[in-house]
């Protein structure tokens, strides 16, 4: 019976108050906003997981299939090739190309339009973090069920 009492108390309140109350309000969730979507992932994966009561982050990692046509997850890339020029005719070409290191620890080089193009997204949910340097590397556990370790530079 307390509890039911307790929800149908009324406060009187301000009005000037309430009004300041709730601009700060909707200014620190807009704030807070910000602040998650430009933050470093590897960092803000680190910070949740030393607090207790964090709720698991979901990342997307990304996949392609190897020379024998099996899909495996991207642990790293570097572009190897991007060249610019304009043709005889004026007009603009480029070349790139891009080195993936996939799951089973083989390197493939791809021309760059490819990899954007072929390259889809699985999640995968975060298990800890480890910081070595000033790099931070994630474990992630994916849909696939298989568990990996990644830079914190190679995931969404």
């Amino acid at each position: 019976m307390a509890d039911e009492n307790e929800k149908n108390e009324v406060i009187e309140v301000d009005a000037e108050a309430l009004k300041k109350l709730m601009a700060d309000v909707e200014q620190l969730k807009q704030e807070n906003k910000k602040l998650t979507e430009v933050a470093d992932r590897g960092r803000l994966a680190h910070w949740e997981s030393t607090h207790q009561g964090v709720q698991p982050r979901m990342y997307l990692l990304s996949i392609c299939a190897d020379r024998d046509g099996e899909e495996q997850v991207i642990l790293a890339w570097k572009m190897k090739l991007n060249q610019v020029w304009k043709d005889a005719e004026g007009k603009w070409k480029e070349k790139q190309e891009i080195e993936v290191t996939l799951e089973n620890e083989k390197k493939q080089i791809l021309p760059y339009i490819e990899f954007v193009a072929k390259t889809k997204k699985i999640s995968a949910k975060l298990l800890s973090t480890e910081q070595v340097g000033n790099e931070t590397y994630l474990k992630v556990e994916a849909e696939n069920g298989k568990a990996y370790t990644i830079d914190s530079r190679f995931v969404n």
